[in-house]
Protein backbone atom coordinates (compact mmCIF):
# COMPACT_ATOMS: atom_id res chain seq x y z
CA UNK A 1 0.00 0.00 0.00
CA UNK A 2 1.49 3.43 -0.96
CA UNK A 3 2.57 5.51 1.70
CA UNK A 4 -0.33 8.84 2.01
CA UNK A 5 0.49 12.06 3.67
CA UNK A 6 -2.05 11.77 6.62
CA UNK A 7 -1.98 15.35 7.34
CA UNK A 8 -3.90 15.60 3.41
CA UNK A 9 -6.31 12.05 4.32
CA UNK A 10 -9.37 12.92 5.73
CA UNK A 11 -9.94 11.04 9.30
CA UNK A 12 -12.71 8.59 7.21
CA UNK A 13 -10.14 7.90 5.00
CA UNK A 14 -7.36 6.93 7.94
CA UNK A 15 -9.70 4.97 9.28
CA UNK A 16 -10.57 3.09 5.95
CA UNK A 17 -6.64 2.15 5.66
CA UNK A 18 -5.86 1.44 8.98
CA UNK A 19 -9.21 -1.00 9.23
CA UNK A 20 -7.94 -2.64 5.96
CA UNK A 21 -4.19 -2.84 7.11
CA UNK A 22 -5.91 -4.67 9.97
CA UNK A 23 -8.21 -7.26 7.88
CA UNK A 24 -5.37 -7.74 5.84
CA UNK A 25 -5.19 -11.90 6.70
CA UNK A 26 -1.96 -12.85 4.61
CA UNK A 27 0.05 -9.82 5.73
CA UNK A 28 -0.60 -10.98 9.52
CA UNK A 29 -0.07 -14.69 8.53
CA UNK A 30 2.91 -13.52 7.33
CA UNK A 31 4.12 -11.19 10.16
CA UNK A 32 3.16 -14.23 12.38
CA UNK A 33 5.57 -16.48 10.88
CA UNK A 34 8.35 -14.51 11.40
CA UNK A 35 8.14 -13.75 14.74
CA UNK A 36 9.37 -16.04 17.28
CA UNK A 37 7.46 -18.31 19.40
CA UNK A 38 7.37 -17.16 23.36
CA UNK A 39 9.51 -18.83 25.80
CA UNK A 40 7.88 -21.38 28.22
CA UNK A 41 8.27 -19.23 31.02
CA UNK A 42 5.93 -16.50 29.09
CA UNK A 43 3.58 -18.62 28.53
CA UNK A 44 3.76 -20.01 32.40
CA UNK A 45 3.70 -16.21 33.44
CA UNK A 46 0.82 -15.29 31.13
CA UNK A 47 -1.36 -18.19 32.76
CA UNK A 48 -0.30 -17.29 36.02
CA UNK A 49 -1.82 -13.91 35.34
CA UNK A 50 -4.97 -15.87 34.08
CA UNK A 51 -5.45 -18.01 36.94
CA UNK A 52 -4.75 -14.83 39.48
CA UNK A 53 -7.81 -12.30 37.87
CA UNK A 54 -10.20 -15.57 37.28
CA UNK A 55 -9.66 -16.61 40.77
CA UNK A 56 -10.74 -12.85 41.89
CA UNK A 57 -13.53 -12.35 39.39
CA UNK A 58 -14.75 -16.02 40.23
CA UNK A 59 -16.74 -15.29 43.20
CA UNK A 60 -18.63 -12.41 41.52
CA UNK A 61 -19.52 -14.39 38.23
CA UNK A 62 -20.63 -17.11 40.57
CA UNK A 63 -23.05 -14.66 42.46
CA UNK A 64 -24.74 -13.41 38.81
CA UNK A 65 -24.79 -16.76 37.58
CA UNK A 66 -26.81 -18.43 40.78
CA UNK A 67 -29.39 -15.12 40.65
CA UNK A 68 -30.87 -16.14 37.17
CA UNK A 69 -33.77 -17.79 38.89
CA UNK A 70 -34.87 -14.70 40.55
CA UNK A 71 -36.22 -13.54 36.90
CA UNK A 72 -39.30 -15.34 37.65
CA UNK A 73 -39.90 -12.22 39.78
CA UNK A 74 -41.08 -11.01 36.99
CA UNK A 75 -44.62 -11.16 35.35
CA UNK A 76 -44.14 -12.81 31.61
CA UNK A 77 -45.81 -9.61 30.56
CA UNK A 78 -42.91 -6.99 31.98
CA UNK A 79 -40.59 -8.85 30.28
CA UNK A 80 -42.39 -8.81 26.90
CA UNK A 81 -42.82 -4.70 27.74
CA UNK A 82 -38.57 -4.60 28.59
CA UNK A 83 -38.18 -6.28 25.21
CA UNK A 84 -40.47 -3.99 23.41
CA UNK A 85 -39.00 -1.05 24.84
CA UNK A 86 -35.87 -2.58 23.78
CA UNK A 87 -36.35 -2.87 20.27
CA UNK A 88 -38.03 0.48 20.24
CA UNK A 89 -34.32 2.11 21.42
CA UNK A 90 -32.54 0.09 18.76
CA UNK A 91 -35.74 1.02 16.71
CA UNK A 92 -34.84 5.04 17.43
CA UNK A 93 -31.25 4.75 17.16
CA UNK A 94 -31.39 3.63 13.75
CA UNK A 95 -33.61 5.96 12.57
CA UNK A 96 -31.75 8.89 13.71
CA UNK A 97 -28.52 7.64 12.28
CA UNK A 98 -30.16 7.37 9.34
CA UNK A 99 -31.95 11.15 9.43
CA UNK A 100 -28.36 12.22 10.11
CA UNK A 101 -26.78 10.60 7.16
CA UNK A 102 -29.93 12.15 4.77
CA UNK A 103 -31.41 8.98 2.81
CA UNK A 104 -29.29 6.28 3.90
CA UNK A 105 -31.31 2.86 3.55
CA UNK A 106 -32.33 1.09 7.24
CA UNK A 107 -30.05 -2.23 6.14
CA UNK A 108 -26.76 -0.61 5.81
CA UNK A 109 -27.83 1.73 8.91
CA UNK A 110 -28.82 -1.88 10.83
CA UNK A 111 -26.27 -3.46 9.76
CA UNK A 112 -23.35 -1.19 10.68
CA UNK A 113 -24.43 -0.23 13.84
CA UNK A 114 -25.15 -3.89 15.44
CA UNK A 115 -21.63 -5.25 13.34
CA UNK A 116 -19.52 -1.90 14.79
CA UNK A 117 -21.06 -2.52 18.69
CA UNK A 118 -20.35 -6.26 18.58
CA UNK A 119 -17.08 -5.44 17.31
CA UNK A 120 -16.09 -2.11 19.52
CA UNK A 121 -17.10 -4.79 22.46
CA UNK A 122 -14.48 -7.10 21.81
CA UNK A 123 -11.72 -6.05 19.60
CA UNK A 124 -8.90 -4.64 21.59
CA UNK A 125 -9.20 -0.81 20.98
CA UNK A 126 -13.03 -0.44 20.91
CA UNK A 127 -14.85 2.34 19.78
CA UNK A 128 -12.68 3.14 17.02
CA UNK A 129 -12.48 0.01 15.84
CA UNK A 130 -15.81 -0.28 15.57
CA UNK A 131 -16.15 3.66 14.53
CA UNK A 132 -13.76 2.21 11.66
CA UNK A 133 -16.14 -1.16 10.72
CA UNK A 134 -19.12 1.57 10.76
CA UNK A 135 -17.53 4.02 8.01
CA UNK A 136 -16.43 0.93 5.96
CA UNK A 137 -20.06 -0.66 5.82
CA UNK A 138 -21.53 2.66 4.54
CA UNK A 139 -18.98 3.48 1.97
CA UNK A 140 -19.92 -0.15 0.95
CA UNK A 141 -23.12 -0.03 1.11
CA UNK A 142 -22.58 2.91 -1.60
CA UNK A 143 -22.65 6.23 0.52
CA UNK A 144 -20.33 9.43 -0.18
CA UNK A 145 -17.23 9.10 1.71
CA UNK A 146 -17.35 12.37 3.26
CA UNK A 147 -20.70 11.70 4.56
CA UNK A 148 -20.37 8.78 6.21
CA UNK A 149 -17.49 10.10 7.99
Amino acid sequence: MAAVDDGAASVGDRLERALEEHADTAGTIERGEQERPRSLLQNVLWLGVTLVSLYLVLPSLLTTFASWHQLSLFSPASLVAMFALQVGVCACLWDLQRVALRGAGWRPVIAAQLASNALSNIAPGGGPVGAALQYRIFVAAGLERRRAS
